[in-house]
């Protein structure tokens, strides 16, 4: 009976596992399908270029937004807990991003390699089309993967572990090298995943990530 429960656990474990990597595989198949078509128009000038650029992008955003919420929905991230509300998990996860931002503000670490790309793909779409893509898509998409799937499918059972190491491979994907670059990411992945794992709500984790996104994208433009 015993033998039968461990090796269900290690199936379950097997399943979750390739969720997320189908989940990661999927966001960079997103990525490619959204900057690559932007970037062969490229950055001519003319009126006409920009407008085919910046509607296909905004269309494939549009398709894939609607696509990835029919995802997380049919997948059950968006399943309500009985838990704190989700308004209160953004407010607690808005002051750690606040609190994170302010305390390697005092820090000289220099550009990290994730903003250089970011302001890569930032480059040839207008700022109606980052603030959907970085601004409401990718968090969106970077939430249902290191906090659905790793913190609330493959470390179910520990999730204040699955926390900690949510934050750290968050820190590793947006910078793999090591430094305080990767180190600011943790610490961000670690402040994203606050709501979610007080609240139980992805929502929290969303909203909390798409705020912090969407200032970000305003301070680069108003710069």
């Amino acid at each position: 009976m015993k033998t039968k429960v461990a090796t269900s656990n290690y199936l379950q474990l097997l399943i979750n596992s390739l969720l997320v990597i189908g989940l990661f595989i999927y966001y960079e198949v997103v990525n490619v399908m959204i900057v690559t078509p932007a970037s062969w128009i490229g950055n001519h000038g003319t009126a006409q270029d920009n407008l085919i650029k910046n509607g296909l992008a905004i269309g494939l955003i549009g398709l894939f937004l609607v696509v990835s919420f029919l995802l997380a929905k049919q997948l059950g991230a968006f399943e309500k807990q009985p838990t704190t509300s989700v308004w209160r998990g953004v407010l607690v996860g808005v002051a750690l991003v606040a609190a994170v931002k302010l305390i390697f503000s005092t820090v000289h670490m220099g550009t990290p390699a994730n903003q250089m790309k970011v302001l890569e793909q930032m480059t040839p779409l207008s700022f109606s089309a980052n603030i959907l893509f970085l601004g409401v898509l990718a968090p969106l998409l970077e939430e249902l993967i290191f906090r659905f799937g790793l913190m609330g499918r493959v470390f179910q059972a520990q999730q204040l572990l699955g926390w900690v190491v949510s934050s750290l491979f968050f820190g590793w994907v947006h910078q793999s090298t090591l430094g305080l670059g990767m180190v600011f990411y943790s610490a961000l992945g670690f402040a994203f995943g606050a709501p979610y794992f007080f609240t139980k709500r992805l929502e929290s984790s969303i909203i909390t990530h798409m705020l912090a996104n969407l200032a970000s994208i305003v301070l680069i433009y108003s710069l």
